[in-house]
């Protein structure tokens, strides 16, 4: 727009005809020119603008999350103000400018002005759709215009400031944890704060499900982001006490600042996973078990203690008037029996009516040699809370299904060690079979836990290891003819212990043979009755012979044997041999007709003819019905006259029953055999 500035020129100056300016108000100019023809020249001058539209923006605190709230002012110095619209903008580290999303708030449209200080507003920017994870330092600038034109005013824009935009994720490597477990194990707690390149205060926090602090595991430690990050649990609370089983949250809170934590929970259970009995069972034509028995119930002879065969042979259990079984009074952990080592009794209870513990106990267990065992594992059903010691439940089952694995061993029928329950029983099947030898072995089974999240198997930390020992013999026992034998026609533990220690590896039947009758003739330190050839050890007559093995026992152990004969030998010789089913029957030789004969070192003596050369009858043993013999008792001459010096010493083990007869005596053919039987035991 122009305007034409006229002022008055004074009239002096006007007749003069001078040209002449005047430098008075800027808006009074007047040139004068040509004097003749009176003209006037007119100046014309460019108008200021009009008033528009002016942004002035607040810088938020530095740093902020989240949906950011920039505050602005919209003036407007005209009257009437107008309305008007904004566009939001940020730059991103020094970037180029980008458009702002909106989160919710007044929105940019049809906004009111007015003149300075000018009409309040507020932006709510949606900073996390627009720059993601990071620390970034952004500057917003706002552009209004003239409500419903392209009229652009004065935009405006904040001072940098930081936004920080994070992310918390937390995950334990396991939920579920048993605090008593063997190991002391702990529950891993895994998280992790996004982004890198920035340091967050954390804190790690387990709580009751009502909120209540139970233990503080990370303590507001500095700690960097974009980094996988862990913490531990043992299971105890602040003041270093067990928890009780149940359920527990455990709260993550990462800080930045001054910014509200960034928060994650999680659920966790603290489980009493124990096993209370592993039962060693039958496993049919792959794994043959054998019940064992104690010859000594208590301290008396003759009170014989069968292991049980419907109980476990490993077993956790309260004593009488205690609380539960997995744990004592105190709300510890009960301790895991040991393999008992005593061979002739079993562990004592005077507080039990037949006074043997049955509660907490671990007993031997035998099978045939090469044999697959199969086990019974039973879970406990009771815990002791260490603060109040007062019984408290398992803490199993939760929301997610627990199952028991055996290291080495498969479930006998396939999932049935899926979602265990407190007092449940699972059978499992060796994945091996026990050596093929004649032997003593610890046996362990290691126990694991597992839980199902989704349909991922969880480990729960620690394991449970329960050592066995486990005799490995030849074959079924042949004590007895009967197919259900009862004491003590059972295979006694301490037998099995020594010929098991005899061997030590694998062996034929042959080779037991030789085994025991070498043990026997030197093991023991006996000696032959030179002066009546009377039995000490095997009773009743010559065709029932009772092995009296109980005493023959209590005489080894004191050092006190008397001498002892063909019988006696004969008896302990096939007993041995029964017990780890090598069936071996014991032979008497003569008795109709005297056995004239050759010189022979009789047990524990040295060469001679004893009796004035013969014998009334002569016990031997053999394991083919008498095809081939063994005798523990006479070491015989092997050169070619045995019935004269020298001598060439042969202890006869499987020797053919002809040529034992030629050793044995020099008229063979005068005598023969009267009859085999298998000795009783006593």
């Amino acid at each position: 727009m122009k305007r034409l500035i006229i002022g008055l020129v004074p009239a002096v100056l006007l007749a003069c005809g001078s040209n002449v300016k005047s430098h008075g108000d800027a808006e009074d100019t007047v040139d004068v020119t040509d004097a003749d023809t009176g003209e006037v020249d007119v100046e014309e001058e460019e108008a200021p603008p009009e008033p528009v539209l002016v942004v002035e923006a607040d810088t938020p605190e530095s740093p902020q999350t989240g949906t950011v709230t920039i505050a602005y002012r919209l003036i407007d110095e005209r009257v009437p103000a107008t309305s008007g619209d904004v566009t939001v903008e940020f730059s991103a580290d020094g970037g180029p400018w980008s458009p702002a999303t909106a989160a919710g708030g007044e929105g940019t449209s049809g906004l009111a002005s007015a003149a300075a200080p000018g009409a309040s507003h507020s932006f709510s920017w949606d900073t996390a759709a627009d720059l993601g994870l990071g620390v970034t330092s952004v500057v917003v600038r706002i552009t209004p215009y003239d409500a419903g034109t392209d009229r652009v005013g004065t935009a405006g824009s904040t001072d940098p400031f930081d936004v920080v935009y994070a992310e918390l994720t937390a995950a334990a490597a396991s939920r579920v944890l048993d605090p008593e477990m063997p190991g002391s194990p702990v529950m891993t707690l895994g998280y992790r704060v996004d982004p890198s390149g920035a340091d967050f205060t954390m804190t790690v926090i387990v709580r009751t499900g009502a909120g209540a602090e139970v233990r503080r595991i990370v303590d507001g430690a500095s700690q960097p982001g974009g980094t996988d990050l862990t913490a531990t649990w043992d299971g105890t609370d602040d003041s270093g006490t067990v928890v009780d089983t149940g359920s527990y949250e455990v709260l993550y809170e990462a800080a930045y600042g001054t910014l509200p934590a960034w928060t994650a929970t999680e659920t966790v259970y603290i489980a009493r996973l124990g096993v209370a009995g592993v039962q060693f069972l039958d496993n049919g034509t792959a794994g043959d078990h054998h019940q064992l028995m104690y010859h000594i119930r208590n301290t008396a002879k003759y009170s014989y203690y069968a292991i049980s065969t419907t109980r476990p042979q490993w077993a956790l259990g309260r004593q009488q008037g205690e609380l539960v079984d997995l744990d004592t009074d105190d709300g510890l952990a009960r301790p895991l029996p040991a393999p008992w080592t005593d061979l002739d009794s079993p562990p004592q209870d005077t507080t039990d009516p037949a006074g043997v513990e049955d509660d907490t106990l671990n007993l031997p267990a035998c099978y045939t040699r090469a044999s697959v065992p199969r086990i019974r594992v039973t879970l406990g059903t009771g815990a002791v809370s260490n603060s109040s010691h007062s019984p408290i439940g398992v803490g199993y089952p939760i929301d997610m299904p627990i199952r028991i694995l055996v290291a080495g061993a498969t479930p006998a029928t396939a999932g049935a060690n899926e979602s265990i329950t407190p007092g449940s029983s699972v059978e499992f099947v060796a994945d091996t079979a026990l050596p093929d030898e004649i032997n003593k072995h610890t046996l362990s089974w290691i126990f694991t836990f597992e839980y199902r999240d989704g349909t991922t198997w969880v480990p729960v930390p620690g394991s449970i290891t329960t050592d066995h020992t486990v005799y490995t013999i030849y074959g079924p026992p042949t004590l007895s003819a009967s197919t259900m034998p009862t004491p003590p026609y059972l295979p006694w533990v301490r037998l099995v212990d020594m010929v098991c220690s005899w061997v030590g590896g694998p062996a034929t039947a042959s080779d037991m043979c030789g085994t025991v009758i070498d043990r026997v003739n030197t093991f023991f330190g006996l000696q032959y009755d030179i002066i009546s050839g009377a039995c000490h050890y095997a009773s009743g007559n010559v065709d029932a012979h009772i092995m009296e093995m109980s005493d023959f026992l209590e005489d080894y152990d004191a050092g006190t044997f008397t001498t002892v004969n063909c019988s006696d030998c004969a008896c302990i010789s096939t007993t041995f041999a029964n017990m780890v089913g090598v069936d071996h029957q014991y032979e008497i030789l003569g008795m109709t007709d005297r056995i004239p004969l050759n010189y022979q070192i009789p047990i524990g003596r040295w060469w001679m003819v004893p009796f004035s050369g013969s014998f009334r009858y002569h016990a031997v043993s053999t394991f083919d019905l008498g095809t081939t013999i063994s005798d523990a008792t006479c070491t015989l001459d092997d050169d070619t006259d045995p019935s004269s010096p020298p001598h060439t010493p042969i202890l006869p083990v499987n020797m053919p029953y002809l040529t034992y007869k030629q050793k044995l005596s020099w008229d063979p053919t005068s005598w023969d055999m009267l009859l085999r039987n298998r000795a009783g035991i006593h």
